[in-house]
């Protein structure tokens, strides 16, 4: 029951992270396309273009930084792990504090 609640917490802390980076950008988007009216729609592109770069590259280098074990999905490790083949920092606090953040700018890049 506690790995249940723990799951669920951290699942919807990702989910409320998501939402509020994607208002922040389409707000920031927003607003220089009103600034920038009279230029065209180049300047809220490349604004959004900008946004999205930052958030994978932040989502990138906290996975490459934090735990390069966080890459991919995980699916295969927890196999092996479950199959008695001990692979280290599968299950470690690194890794979840990785992927969830990884998971967070991924998804805000539109990726």
């Amino acid at each position: 029951l506690c790995i249940a609640a723990f799951t669920s917490s951290v699942a919807l802390a990702i989910k409320y992270a998501i939402e509020a980076l994607f208002h922040a950008k389409l707000h920031e988007v927003e607003h220089v396309a009103e600034k920038a009216y009279k230029q065209g729609p180049w300047p809220a592109f490349a604004t959004l273009c900008g946004i999205n770069l930052a958030c994978a590259v932040t989502a990138c280098l906290t996975v490459i930084a934090v735990e390069p074990r966080a890459k991919g999905s995980g699916v295969p490790e927890v196999k092996s792990y479950l199959n008695g083949r001990r692979v280290p920092n599968v299950l470690a606090w690194r890794t979840l504090v990785a992927k969830s953040v990884g998971i967070v700018f991924s998804v805000s890049a539109n990726l």
